[in-house]
């Protein structure tokens, strides 16, 4: 009677002990050692290093060569050359502007304007003749660009801050980062000061792989007479106008001579 056994029925004793099920539990646990044997293997696979991303600038370069200009648009989207133009020139180019009768207005904002000008027009043609940006746009996009665009953007008193976006967007979906298909550039017409609201960047966020990551922020502040140039893909934002005062620069966008921008023309 101690042997629990004796008590089960004849047929339970005969399927315990059937063949059939004696090859089920075989492959159960030979299956099962293949499961653990895998996993063991697979944990002790170590992964392939990732490679350790470069730590984004806290600041935007100020370079002087054309060397210098090229390497900070490419791997950070925008740099400061200062005081391109003196000061007598900075007054003639704003007497030859606000001589111009633009092609068209567009209010950006509340209380911020942006004049559109013709490339043809001989004050921002002479302007993208300059040797700073001259040079710049042929070592960045080329010896066949053109001047696609510009104009004046005059930011008022009270003015609020844009919303951070591109000019342009990527043009192919493809993980490799592309050379820029256009250059921005900026000259000021006064002192970029942060109460009057200068053009704020994310560092090195024309570069796909950085719009993921924590954003570096930094202002163009800079003298009249300035150049700003940066990546039309990097993101960007005018700041507030907090001074008394308005702010205008003057804008270029040189670009190659495949490309043509048909959503803000």
């Amino acid at each position: 009677l101690g042997d629990s056994a004796r008590l089960l029925p004849a047929h339970q004793m005969a399927w315990r002990h059937s063949p059939w099920v004696t090859a089920r539990a075989l492959g159960l646990l030979a299956t099962a050692a293949v499961v653990v044997v895998s996993a063991v293997r697979l944990l002790r696979r170590r992964p392939p290093p990732r490679p350790v991303a470069a730590a984004l600038p806290s600041d935007i370069a100020r370079v002087a060569t054309t060397a210098e200009v090229a390497a900070a648009v490419r791997a950070e989207g925008v740099c400061v050359v200062e005081r391109v133009l003196d000061a007598a020139a900075v007054a003639a180019l704003r007497e030859r502007v606000a001589a111009l009768e633009p092609r068209k207005r567009q209010n950006r904002r509340a209380k911020r304007w942006e004049h559109v000008h013709s490339p043809e027009a001989a004050a921002f043609a002479e302007l993208a003749q300059h040797p700073c940006i001259a040079a710049a746009a042929k070592a960045l996009l080329g010896p066949k660009h053109y001047l696609e665009k510009c104009g004046l953007v005059v930011s008022h008193p009270g003015a609020t801050a844009q919303r951070w976006h591109m000019d342009t967007p990527h043009l192919f979906a493809c993980r490799e980062h592309l050379p820029p298909h256009s250059l921005s550039v900026f000259v000021p017409l006064c002192d970029l000061r942060p109460a009057n609201g200068p053009t704020e960047f994310h560092l090195a966020s024309h570069i796909k792989a950085n719009l993921v990551r924590p954003p570096s922020r930094a202002a163009a502040c800079c003298p009249a007479g300035s150049c700003v140039l940066y990546d039309p893909r990097v993101m960007h934002r005018g700041g507030a106008n907090e001074s008394e005062g308005e702010r205008a620069l003057v804008y270029l966008t040189l670009s190659r001579v495949w490309y043509r921008d048909t959503l803000n023309p």
